[in-house]
C-alpha cells in the first residue's frame, strides 16, 4: 500500500514539475489506506498504568486522560473553572476542530482533581 501511494507520488512530480503539465489525479488516484481501530487498555491495564505513576501530578495527568478521552492539547488547556462539581461535568474548549463539548466527570476523578488542588496550592 505504501509502495503504490510513494509510486503516485513520483509521477505527479513528475507530471508537474517537471514536464510542467496538468496531473489528473481522477486517472491515478492515491491507494485508500485501511482505517484500524485503536488499541483499548483492559481495565486491570490500565488500573496498572494509573498506579505506576510516580507522583500525584502524574498519576491526575493520566486518570484525567483516561476517564475523560480528552487529548493531550486539550488537557493542557484545561482550567479551574472548566470543571463543574455540581453537574459532575468538565467542559473543554477548542477540542478538535475547534470544537466545544462537555464529558462526564467520574467522582473518583473529581476527589483525585481536589486532592492534587489541595496540594498544590
Amino acid at each position: 500500500m505504501r509502495t503504490v501511494g510513494n509510486h503516485t507520488a513520483a509521477l505527479r512530480f513528475f507530471f508537474c514539475k517537471t514536464l510542467k503539465r496538468n496531473y489528473l489525479i481522477e486517472e491515478v488516484p492515491y491507494p485508500r489506506a485501511p482505517r484500524k481501530l485503536p488499541i483499548i487498555l483492559t481495565q486491570e491495564e490500565a488500573i496498572r498504568l494509573i498506579d505506576s505513576a510516580n507522583n500525584l501530578f502524574h498519576r491526575t495527568i493520566l486518570m484525567t486522560l483516561y476517564s475523560t478521552s480528552m487529548r493531550r492539547a486539550e488537557l493542557y488547556h484545561l482550567k479551574v473553572e472548566d470543571i463543574d462539581s455540581e453537574r459532575m461535568l468538565m467542559h473543554i474548549r477548542h477540542g478538535k476542530r475547534s470544537r466545544d463539548r462537555d464529558v462526564p466527570l467520574s467522582p473518583k476523578l473529581l476527589e483525585t482533581l481536589r486532592e492534587y488542588w489541595r496540594a498544590d496550592s
